[in-house]
């Protein structure tokens, strides 16, 4: 035990890394997706309107992190999207594959926190897509008017003082 608390003490605090930067394929990804590991919390804040290439250059990111995440124990994960947040079915369907394959290979936030603010394009209508692809895995969400807001519930749902049933 005390090594691995030797080895939480060394881990950085945070890693930040971008979609942009793992693309590849024939086709350009629309929109943009930063991954942030802040303590407990995987935080993406991404730009839409989303395609197909953009989810999975996000999942190449998002791997580079998942380790880091596994090694705090307990996680959870909030999408902050802006500006728009339209994406194809074919996007939408690829992130509920990506969930659902990360929950089968251990690698599963506790909870989502969807942050989608009115001034967002889309962001009604795109609401439900966004939090069926996680309930989809098993994983609880709720969405938020702020970013604030929704760590605070992740992090109530981390620390078991928010019960999970009522999702």
């Amino acid at each position: 035990m005390a090594g691995r608390l030797v080895y939480y003490a060394c881990m950085p605090t945070s890693e930040r890394l971008s979609a942009k930067d793992f693309t590849s394929g024939p086709f350009a990804p629309h929109g943009a997706m930063d991954i942030q590991v802040a303590g407990r919390l995987n935080v993406l804040e991404a730009k839409g309107p989303f395609n197909l290439e953009l989810v999975l250059a996000g999942d190449v990111a998002q791997e580079k992190l998942d380790a880091m995440l596994n090694a705090r124990g307990r996680w959870g994960t909030v999408l902050v999207l802006k500006e728009n947040a339209l994406a194809s079915p074919e996007a939408i369907a690829e992130i509920a594959r990506i969930v659902q394959r990360r929950v089968q290979q251990g690698i599963r936030p506790v909870a989502f926190a969807l942050v989608v603010g009115p001034e967002v394009e889309g962001g009604t209508f795109m609401q439900s897509h966004y939090l069926a692809a996680y309930a989809s895995a098993g994983i609880p969400g709720r969405a938020f008017p702020d970013l604030e807001q929704a760590k605070l519930w992740v992090m109530q749902v981390i620390d078991g003082a928010e019960p999970v049933a009522d999702r």
